[in-house]
């Protein structure tokens, strides 16, 4: 259980970050986050944000891409050593992994 809520500080510490800068545009595409989703559709994401379908898809690339550094910046905060964030990073995924099959 420790491991689970180190976890899921980790993802909502980084998540809370990344929302602080453009809160609109993360309401609409936070539900995209994390995972390729079948529902995803680009038209709907762009008529919500006003945009063009490409914009859309730019924008869930970087929003991705500053998620997995703010969460690495949060689990290097947590070693003594550097290289031991990548270790950290598989183990908190496990620990997700398994709670969500335990939940299941």
């Amino acid at each position: 259980m420790p491991d689970l809520l180190a976890a899921d500080f980790f993802l909502h510490r980084a998540t809370w970050l990344l929302a602080r800068g453009r809160r609109a545009v993360f309401e609409v595409l936070s539900p995209y986050l994390s995972a390729e989703r079948d529902d995803l559709s680009y038209a709907t994401l762009a008529a919500k944000l006003h945009v063009p379908q490409s914009f859309v898809k730019g924008l869930i690339y970087r929003m991705r891409q500053r998620y997995r550094v703010l969460l690495r910046e949060e689990v290097r905060q947590t070693v003594a050593d550097p290289a031991e964030v990548d270790g950290e990073l598989r183990h908190l995924c496990a620990t997700l992994a398994a709670s969500s099959a335990y939940a299941a």
